[in-house]
Parts: structure tokens; C-alpha cells; sequence
């Protein structure tokens, strides 16, 4: 049996705004390599960025780990993960994403091939973002750009001046209704003021506002009288977020979706006491693509579409997400995986990244070459 060699590679440099850290992994064997990495983002991931070394250090010490790696095996990869994901789950995505790739390497298959339960890979819609910062005249520029290039669903961050439903306003008069326009909040929003500023939305037909407010109050919502549909964003990741939302569906718990029980899915009985018109799901923040799939596969027992997309990670973990956005079943609703500023230090959009949709490279793996870290 050929010997799994391994080499993490930690790096820090300022990316989209921010000071960002995070780790390159690198699993070889056979003369094939799998890359994997993981881009925590301040205020957002919630690993501690002192230990995320020494959690990928521990599972790749892991026989358990390192057997299912050479074995290729992608469910006892998952299974072995499991604790990783309690304590780091980037730490879980990076090493994921890595064996995920190696595998697909050595078996000829893309790592799309290898999360599908039934769908076939296919590309998926994506949705470009308008951010808050800029003024109405320049973010109107970048909805037409991102017009022009194919894109029909368009997110805008929510700002306290009045400035977001002027642009939504401009936005639905030029583009009509095959815009699919939505609105994210990032939780700014109280319970005492969500009715009124949800309906001075409501006028420009929005599909849905993504967290109108913390995490905390999320469940305290009053969705019988709010006049815009809901999704779950930070309420999935934050803090006890994802067993607060899991807890609503009949039999499904925080540890089935990270991998450490066979508990099965809920049953057809019981469903979701708030209705939700989507769940956003990050994979670097709820511990990779496997839990990803799994809250996906939760949601759709419900009625529930998803979103897959990003904490502005780099090339090797958009492609992930890419390839698994593309065998997702039932499709997910657009999906934030459009090329985004922090990929311009890596150098490269990983090929799973096109002007207007998202999809598996259908390449061996990610079919992605391990990137030199930002500097």
C-alpha cells in the first residue's frame, strides 16, 4: 500500500477588507495529490484561528483518518471527521475537501461524482451581491454587469438610509419580473422594528430577506404577519444556531449533521414550526460538504430549497462548493458562488466558477492545481 503523505501550510494576508489566516492541505499518495484549504473570516467562522493548526495535526495523526484516505473511500472519510467538526469545523472542511480530491484523483471521478446521491452534475443559477458600501449609482453598474453576463437573481445588503429600496426600485422598473431580487439584513434588525422595515421592502416583490435579525430572536419572529419570506443565514451557523434550526424538524440533531451518528432523517411527520423560504448554507462554517448535504437533505423533507455559498473562500473551496451546488437533489436555489474580490490574491477563479451558473469541472477531483497561498 503506497504511504499518505501530508503538508499543511498556514498563511495570513489581507483579503476583501480583512485580515485573513487559514491553511493550504495537501494529501498525496500514489503520485496523486488532493489540495484542500480553508479562509476563516473575523467575526464569522467559528473556529479559534490559535488551534486550527493543531485540530488538522490531530486527524491527520488519526489511523482512522489516514485509512479512510488511502482507501479512498468517501462515507468512512466523512465518518472519521466527525470530531474534527465539533472542535474546527474548517478545520473539518479543508481536510474534507482535501481527501474528497485525492480521491477523485486516484478513482477518475470528479469529487461532484462522489457527493451525489442521485442527481447527475449539473450547473447551477448564481447570484451576484450588491454590498451596502456602495452608492446607488455604482451598485446600479454592478447589477447591470452582473445583468449582462447571464445572472437574473441579484442580493442586496440592506442599508439604514433608505439608499437599498431606492436601487430595488430602479432594479425591478428596468429588469422586471425575471429578476429574482433579494435582500439580506445580517441580522440589523429587532423584533420591535422587523414589520416595518420588511414592508417598506415588500413594494419592489422580493423573493426573500435573508436573517432580519440575531440569531437569538430568529424563532421569536412573527411570521404569520411578516409581509416578505424569510431565510435562515447566521441562524444556522451561530453559536447553537444549527441545533436551534434543527430542533424544529422532528428527529434530526447538531450531530447527525456534523457525521457522529447514523441517526437516519426525520421521518415525513412532524416539519418545520417556522416557515422558511430558504436556508443559506455556508460549508466552511458548519464543517463541510458532507454536513452541508445533509442540512440540505433535511431542508428538502420540508419543502425547504437551499443556498450554497461562500465566507469569501479561495479557489479550492469555491470549487468544492461548486461541485457539490451541482448534485444537489432537489437543485438549490441560486447560489452564491459567483466570483467575489478575495479570490484577486490567490490569482485564479477555479474553472467551476462561470459568468451565470456554477457546476462540477468534470475533471478527476477538483481538477484544481494546489494554489500558492496569499500573500
Amino acid at each position: 500500500m503506497s504511504t499518505l503523505d501530508a503538508e499543511v501550510t498556514e498563511w495570513s494576508a489581507p483579503i476583501a477588507g480583512h485580515e485573513r489566516t487559514g491553511a493550504l492541505v495537501s494529501l498525496s499518495i500514489g503520485g496523486e495529490r488532493g489540495a484542500g484549504e480553508i479562509t476563516l473570516l473575523p467575526g464569522y467562522s467559528p473556529d479559534d484561528p490559535n488551534g486550527l493548526r493543531a485540530e488538522i495535526d490531530r486527524a491527520l495523526a488519526s489511523p482512522r483518518f489516514r485509512a479512510a484516505v488511502a482507501d479512498a473511500d468517501p462515507s468512512r472519510i466523512d465518518a472519521a471527521l466527525a470530531r474534527v467538526r465539533r472542535n474546527s469545523p474548517g478545520a473539518a472542511f479543508a481536510l474534507e475537501t482535501a481527501a474528497l480530491d485525492l480521491a477523485g484523483r486516484c478513482l477518475g471521478r470528479p469529487v461532484a461524482e462522489l457527493l451525489a446521491t442521485s442527481a447527475a452534475p449539473r450547473p447551477v443559477p448564481i447570484n451576484a451581491v450588491v454590498p451596502r458600501e456602495m452608492t446607488v449609482d455604482d451598485a446600479w453598474r454592478a447589477a447591470e454587469a452582473a445583468w449582462e453576463s447571464g445572472i437574473r437573481t441579484l442580493k442586496l445588503k440592506v442599508g439604514a438610509d433608505g439608499s437599498t429600496l431606492a436601487l430595488a426600485t430602479r432594479l425591478r422598473g428596468a429588469f422586471g419580473a425575471e429578476l429574482d431580487l433579494r435582500f439580506d439584513a445580517n441580522g440589523a434588525w429587532t423584533l420591535s422594528t422587523v414589520v416595518d422595515e420588511l414592508t417598506s421592502l415588500a413594494s419592489v416583490m422580493p423573493s426573500f430577506c435573508e436573517q432580519p435579525v440575531a440569531p437569538d430572536e430568529f424563532a421569536a419572529l412573527p411570521f404569520g404577519v411578516l409581509p416578505v419570506a424569510i431565510a435562515a443565514d447566521e441562524t444556522v451557523w451561530k453559536g447553537d444556531g444549527l441545533a436551534e434550526v434543527l430542533s424544529l424538524v422532528r428527529g434530526a440533531t447538531s450531530d447527525y449533521v456534523r457525521g457522529a451518528t447514523t441517526v437516519p432523517p426525520p421521518d415525513e411527520g412532524g416539519g418545520l414550526a417556522l416557515p422558511l423560504a430558504a436556508i443559506v448554507v455556508k460549508p466552511a462554517l458548519v464543517g463541510g460538504l458532507f454536513p452541508a448535504r445533509r442540512i440540505a437533505r433535511l431542508a428538502a423533507r420540508r419543502g425547504i430549497p437551499v443556498v450554497l455559498t461562500h465566507v469569501f473562500d479561495g479557489p479550492i473551496a469555491m470549487a468544492a462548493c461548486a461541485e457539490l451546488a451541482s448534485v444537489l437533489d432537489p437543485a438549490p436555489l441560486a447560489c452564491g458562488l459567483a466570483a467575489h474580490e478575495g479570490l484577486s490574491p490567490w490569482g485564479e477563479t477555479p474553472p467551476q466558477i462561470g459568468a451565470a451558473t456554477a457546476g462540477s469541472a468534470g475533471r478527476p477531483g477538483l481538477g484544481v492545481p494546489l494554489p500558492e497561498p496569499p500573500r
